[in-house]
């Protein structure tokens, strides 16, 4: 599971972004610390490490994301 953290006006673009990608399963803006959570089908945590990194969505984008 991701709980990311984006500028509010980034929410529309970031969770468009995700929904594009193949390795997510779901996605859902939310209320809270986080204000997407997203779930993922990765095949071990090297690749998430490489995904989290691939997903920057340039300014506005991701602030925070977990380490």
């Amino acid at each position: 599971m991701l709980w990311l953290t984006v500028a509010p006006a980034a929410l529309a673009e970031v969770g468009h972004a995700l929904a594009s990608h193949p390795e997510v399963r779901f996605a859902a803006a939310i209320s809270g610390q986080a204000n997407i959570v997203a779930a993922t089908l990765r095949p071990g945590n090297g690749d998430l490490s490489a995904y989290l990194s691939a997903i920057s969505v340039g300014p506005g984008g991701c602030e925070s994301m977990p380490e």
